[in-house]
């Protein structure tokens, strides 16, 4: 079960709530493949129904994108073969390029005004 955050800045008065974590669904193959899409669908597909994945995993994250600054919560699933590790969904929503993603929610900057971290606080579940 995944806890829903409410991520505030005290300075500006930013707010964003966003799943966070993994549900139950999180290890399903038919689940993952519907959140995913384009080339990243069809390559995590072809992977999967050849059934050469060691791992995988869906879950929702927080991002950043260091060429626009925006902070996003994605789906983003990792999975490896014998040969290499992938990562799939880690694309910014705004501009497309690569996110970095945040494994420490309480160290995340304020986007809007990049003057203080965010209050973090677990505000709910979800499955």
């Amino acid at each position: 079960m995944g806890d829903i955050i409410t991520f505030s800045c005290k300075k500006c008065g930013y707010e964003m709530k966003a799943p966070v974590g993994v549900g139950l669904a999180s290890f399903n193959p038919t689940v993952i493949g519907e959140l995913l899409h384009g080339e990243e669908r069809e390559e995590w597909k072809t992977l999967s129904d050849k059934g050469v994945l060691e791992r995988c995993l869906g879950e929702q994250v927080m991002a950043s994108c260091e060429h626009c600054g925006g902070l996003s919560n994605i789906y983003c699933v990792s999975g490896q073969t014998a040969e290499r590790k992938y990562l799939w969904g880690n694309k910014c929503p705004q501009c497309g390029r690569e996110l970095t993603l945040l494994k420490d929610i309480q160290a995340i900057t304020c986007p809007a005004c990049a003057g203080s971290l965010l209050d973090a606080k677990r505000t709910g579940l979800w499955d």
